[in-house]
């Protein structure tokens, strides 16, 4: 219907310099969005760099905790069920760590009020993750303290069953129905 109107005024010499500022309206702002996507790229080169670096260190790192695990690799006082743990916690602090160097190129990052809704939403995900951080430094200290292991058979309260998996946030167990 606009293309209709830009059309149908450039047919009169009245109308002509309206169609002309209608054309303006719609090519200016297409203009500018596609001068700041050209300005962007170079910064969006660098944050897809930063982010192939830091996903290919996790590889790295995650291979390296498959072959502790598997004890192709041992580590004098680190014990192969630490591993995956371990590669969590350190694949949480990179992800940090992309995330703080990544920032600097996001569009606007430098405003206030870009800044501004960051520190709140990392107020909130403090305040609202508690429980979480709790639980998960409850499941690092019961791998440290490694009281089972997958395999053993444990009672909690009225309920006995073997461990199939353990990680810092859940430890599965298959339970043995009572007679």
């Amino acid at each position: 219907m606009y293309l209709g109107l830009l059309i149908l005024f450039k047919l009169f010499p009245y109308t002509k310099d309206l169609s002309d500022a209608l054309l303006d309206y719609v090519l200016t702002p297409l203009d500018k969005v596609g001068k700041n996507i050209k300005a962007y790229m170079p910064s969006l080169f660098t944050i897809l760099v930063i982010i192939f670096i830091f996903n290919y260190l996790r590889k790295v790192l995650k291979s390296f905790a498959y072959r502790i695990a598997l004890k192709k690799i041992s580590i004098k006082g680190f014990y192969s069920h630490w591993a995956f743990p371990t590669y969590n916690l350190i694949s949480g602090v990179l992800f940090i760590f992309m995330f703080i160097f990544v920032f600097p190129y996001l569009p606007n990052s430098d405003s206030q009020i870009f800044q501004g809704v960051s520190v709140f939403a990392g107020i909130m995900l403090c305040l609202g993750s508690t429980s979480v951080v709790g639980n998960l430094v409850a499941g690092l200290l019961i791998t440290d303290m490694r009281p089972f292991k997958l395999g053993d058979r444990i009672r909690l309260g009225e309920f006995t069953g073997d461990v199939l998996e353990k990680t810092a946030l859940v430890t599965r167990i298959k339970h043995q129905k009572m007679k």
